[in-house]
């Protein structure tokens, strides 16, 4: 909206910027096809052009897909996957090994979703921080107060509640780790008796994994169940 020349002004409430903001915790996959799986169709468009849009604004943005795998035991979860979402291609071990070698010897085949993408979060942020500024648009950190205004886009999460009482808190718990005895270049997501499990690369070392998915409004550190099925996942 800044860039075709209206006003506009980001008010945040924390006085630094994404203190208090969720999505700094976002493991940032840009997945369209893989969130058919419980979403719909709608979600799937917005994210591929997201992906587009992605691919115009951010120097250095190349997309790498991204990987399905099941254990053995969980294979019909894999075909399951398979079915709700669109696409995909079946890889066997030797594709997999092409696209992920420290895979290759622990999984016979894949789904490979080369219409996805990711992003460091942390990184893009920023990014995206610097460019309102530099496309106009005021920014006044710690502050609640709007200015005169025309149109208001509400991204308060459940601080809106009072307007949007049925809104409900999801509660998702992650793990940051480094580590140089393995390497990938693409998000790879394990299904997960309770939930699918993503390892998504950083560079540098950097892997998220994440996340849990609890019905809960609870803002503390991970719980030990959750870290224990975060972690044990990282050593598998």
């Amino acid at each position: 909206m800044a860039q075709r020349g209206y006003p506009v002004t980001l008010t945040e409430r924390s006085s630094e910027p994404f203190a208090d903001a969720c999505s700094r915790y976002a493991g940032a996959m840009l997945a369209p096809y893989c969130e058919e799986e419980a979403a719909e169709a709608l979600i799937r468009d917005l994210g591929v052009r997201s992906i587009e849009l992605w691919s115009q604004t951010l120097p250095g943005f190349q997309p790498m897909g991204s990987l399905v795998i099941a254990q053995p035991r969980d294979r019909g979860e894999l075909e399951r996957w398979s079915r709700m979402t669109t696409g995909h291609s079946r890889v066997d071990a030797k594709q997999l090994a092409e696209l992920e070698p420290d895979l290759a010897e622990r999984f016979s085949q894949a789904l490979f979703y080369e219409g996805e993408a990711h992003l460091n979060t942390p990184r893009v942020l920023d990014f995206m921080l610097e460019a309102v500024r530099k496309a106009g648009v005021a920014v006044a950190f710690g502050s609640t107060e709007l200015p005169p205004h025309d149109l208001v886009i509400d991204c308060r999460g459940l601080a809106a509640r009072d307007d949007l009482p049925r809104l409900r808190g999801v509660r998702g718990e992650r793990a940051l780790i480094r580590t140089r005895e393995v390497f990938l270049s693409r998000p790879v997501r394990l299904l997960h008796p309770r939930f699918p499990i993503y390892v998504v690369p950083w560079g540098e070392g950097e892997y998220l994994i994440g996340a849990t998915q609890i019905e809960s409004e609870e803002t503390g550190p991970a719980t030990l169940r959750s870290a224990l099925e975060l972690f044990s996942t990282a050593y598998a």
